[in-house]
């Protein structure tokens, strides 16, 4: 059952008089020194000094801000009494607000106190004063009507997301997450699931992102704007170009340059992955194996590449006759380096069960939102995890140092969105994750005086990507139905002699979404036929962030001009004659030419910034050791300690393919390898378990308790702890046998409807000394 707290949501309100009497609205009225500066008022609905911003602050404490001057309530003495006042820019005093009941109108009814007192605003005669909480409710309680809110009444915002900067910051925190894209976000929902395991072992998690919950999922998988049948179209772009925001740049970009800008962040729960990130290729081996570390490269190529792929429900569709006849005939008949092959998106199109909903567009928001949907119950009313936690609408500013040289992460400064700051602390060994961002992550940084110039950062780098499309019409019209929507790839090399080692990356979409921003295109009613490809590029030097008023101002540039007569062009210009002829003749179409199509080119280029790749402000460190490098192959950030980095500004380069996917395996290797290892035990204090090779491991990482018993194949001596054992979640139990001599586990679960008896039947595990065995029921 979904819960609603019964505090006051962040908003605009009207507070009223809980009484039937005339006036009775709280105003405003500054512009008056005769009179109190807060009086009661007949109902003005466009009166600014009738509306309070209310901002929670955390147990059932609030600011409140009359929108007129933005002048904060207080009490001030007038005439010798204590009065509550508003003066223009003032700030809001605290105060305790308790809701008693419901008015007749439309809202709570409540107490206004003076927060650490009794004293409440009340009325008196026909003036608002301050008086000692009385026995009846006459004259002391006021109901607030909401006017507007910046998260509207029990919506998933106000009923999942009330955690506030004043109940954040009452504990320390073993991990900070900034942020909750594709990077930060993955980590987050990754530890959740980790920490779901410990049991009273559990790290202590805090989740923060600078904006609110604009989408419940990926936006595909929600209303899109109409005339989709045409042409099967994505419009991802036109929800990126409604949501993000800009960054600001320098007055080094022309209007030329500016004109050739088309990105931005999106703050909001889940970042970017709310609108990008389905298109989900590998790096090539050999691009990968030439700028990251070794250690990097194994990693992804033999592990988390594919866990990134399951994670991210990478689906290929079903391959029809037609299909292979398509990709055969493309293979065949053109460079035989060259080989055609389904897309890969991050999108589960079918159930995988009978009865079951697809998930569709993979986006962090899902898991996330899923969380904070599913916190525990207690008398009725949700109540935050004990050890996982999320903070919306705050901004990080800075990192807080500290240790014996004052380069150990120690917390966070923050900043709420009505403008105040305050200071949220990592428990001693704690560690940052920041994932906000490019250009976010580094302005954060820089203002916590890390030098990124000096390590080869701020070159804030995005790739050319351009494209080719045309309409088409099928000779025999049934035949569309009949195919489908086609996507497919292929990676290309050997396209310039002066860069033997550059891949391509080349996508054909036909009567297919793509991943390019829509356009307008003649032809409008026909099937589309696109044709993009995405090139490498190393960072740019001539492109940089610097802080101006403490705030980011970005310089970015192409690292080379855009022409179209360049040798390489001219052969993926070939190249892409060769596949239109092929597909014309594979599927029986024909293309609808049109010279006035070409007056600016052959290819489109895509402004940078358009799909949301640009990268490398923070880069790791390089399989070039020459290299200088900002955070090292773990993405811990060097020369610091409990800092590490995961979103886009840790790429040393901009590679061949959308980079969403990469980051996805990162995420998951730091938080797996380095945050909280899925292999390792932990004691009572925390601390990992160093594994002896002649004993055996079993732990809970369940959510109920367990009773095991460990077999004794190699004969081994007998101890104690050789009996069965009930093991609460988390909790691990040990006992010494042979190296190399694999051990039978029984492990027992609970009876139905029981938290101490055990079922008499067990299942089996198998165990191996000097490995951990994760019982998991």
């Amino acid at each position: 059952m979904l819960q609603y707290s019964k505090q006051l949501i962040q908003g605009v309100y009207r507070i009223r008089l809980a009484a039937d009497t005339e006036p009775a609205y709280m105003q405003s009225n500054v512009n008056d020194p005769k009179k109190p500066f807060i009086e009661l008022g007949g109902f003005d609905k466009g009166s600014e000094k009738q509306k309070w911003i209310v901002t929670p602050l955390g147990d059932d404490t609030y600011h409140i801000v009359n929108v007129f001057q933005n002048s904060g309530l207080r009490f001030d003495d007038f005439d010798g009494k204590m009065s509550p006042t508003t003066k223009p820019g003032s700030l809001s005093a605290p105060w305790k607000i308790k809701v008693v009941g419901f008015g007749s109108k439309q809202g709570p009814v409540c107490q206004i106190f003076e927060d650490g007192t009794n004293e409440v605003i009340a009325i008196r005669g026909d003036i608002i004063t301050s008086r000692e909480l009385g026995p009846t409710a006459a004259g002391q309680q006021w109901e607030f009507q909401l006017a507007s809110a910046t998260s509207r009444e029990k919506s998933f915002h106000s009923s999942f997301f009330t955690l506030t900067v004043e109940d954040a910051k009452k504990e320390e925190y073993d991990i900070i997450v900034i942020g909750s894209g594709i990077g930060a976000g993955i980590v987050a929902g990754d530890l959740f699931d980790t920490n779901a395991t410990l049991g009273d072992k559990a790290k202590r998690i805090l989740v923060i992102e600078k904006g609110g919950l604009t989408f419940h999922s990926h936006c595909l998988n929600a209303a899109r704007p109409s005339g989709l049948n045409q042409d099967r179209g994505q419009q991802n772009d036109t929800f990126f170009s409604e949501f993000r925001d800009n960054y600001t740049f320098s007055k080094d970009m022309t209007d030329k340059d500016l004109k050739d800008w088309r990105g931005g962040p999106m703050y909001t729960l889940g970042g970017r992955s709310a609108a990008w990130g389905l298109f989900i290729p590998r790096i090539h081996d050999t691009s990968m194996r030439r700028y990251f570390p070794e250690s990097v490269c194994e990693a992804l190529l033999h592990k988390y590449y594919r866990e990134a792929e399951t994670l991210m429900d990478l689906s290929l569709p079903t391959t029809e006759p037609v299909h292979e006849d398509l990709m055969e005939r493309l293979n065949m008949d053109n460079d035989p380096m060259v080989q055609w092959q389904w897309g890969r998106i991050a999108s589960e199109f079918k159930p995988t069960k009978n009865f079951d909903y697809a998930q569709g567009a993979y986006s962090t928001i899902d898991k996330l939102l899923e969380i904070a949907m599913s916190k525990p119950i207690k008398n009725g009313f949700e109540e935050e995890y004990r050890y996982f936690k999320m903070l919306l609408d705050t901004e990080v500013r800075s990192i807080i140092w500290g240790g014996s040289k004052g380069k150990s992460a120690a917390g966070v400064r923050v900043r709420t969105r009505d403008g105040y700051d305050d200071v949220i602390k990592l428990s001693a060994g704690g560690q940052i994750v920041l994932g906000a961002g490019t250009v976010n992550s580094a302005a954060i940084l820089l203002r916590s005086k890390v030098d990124l110039e000096g390590n080869g950062g701020l070159h804030v780098t995005d790739h050319d990507i351009f494209s080719k499309s045309l309409p088409f019409y099928y000779l025999n019209p049934a035949d569309r139905e009949r195919v489908g929507a086609v996507k497919i790839q292929t990676y290309v090399q050997n396209v310039s002699p002066q860069n033997p080692h550059e891949v391509i990356l080349a996508n054909t979409s036909i009567d297919a979404s793509s991943f390019l921003p829509r356009g307008d295109v003649m032809y409008d009613s026909y099937p589309k036929w696109i044709m993009a490809f995405i090139r490498s590029t190393e960072l740019n030097p001539k492109n940089t962030i610097k802080l101006v008023d403490d705030e980011p101002v970005v310089t970015i540039f192409r690292t080379t001009p855009f022409d179209q007569s360049q040798p390489d062009l001219q052969s993926l210009r070939s190249m892409t004659e060769d596949v239109i002829k092929t597909t014309e003749d594979a599927l029986k179409i024909k293309f609808i030419r049109d010279p006035a199509d070409e007056q600016g080119g052959y290819f489109q280029p895509l402004e940078l910034g358009g799909v949301a790749h640009e990268l490398g402000t923070v880069p790791m460190k390089q399989k070039d050791a020459k290299q200088p490098f900002c955070v090292d192959e773990h993405l811990k950030l060097d020369g610091y300690e409990g800092l590490y980095v995961c979103d886009l500004s840790v790429f040393p380069y901009s590679p061949e393919v959308n980079p969403t996917l990469t980051l996805a395996a990162l995420a998951l290797r730091l938080s797996r390898e380095q945050l909280l290892p899925r292999t390792a035990l932990f004691d009572n204090r925390g601390s990992i378990v160093d594994l002896d090779k002649d004993t055996v491991y079993v732990v809970n990482h369940g959510m109920a308790s367990v009773q095991v018993w460990i077999a004794n194949r190699a004969d081994a001596l007998l101890s104690d702890a050789d009996k069965a054992v009930v093991l609460q979640p988390g909790q691990y139990h040990s006992v010494m046998r042979k190296r190399g001599v694999p051990e039978s586990v029984y492990v027992y679960k609970l009876q139905y409807n029981s938290t101490d008896s055990f079922v008499k039947e067990p299942e089996l595990r198998i165990a191996h000394p000097g490995k951990m065995t994760a019982i998991v029921i």
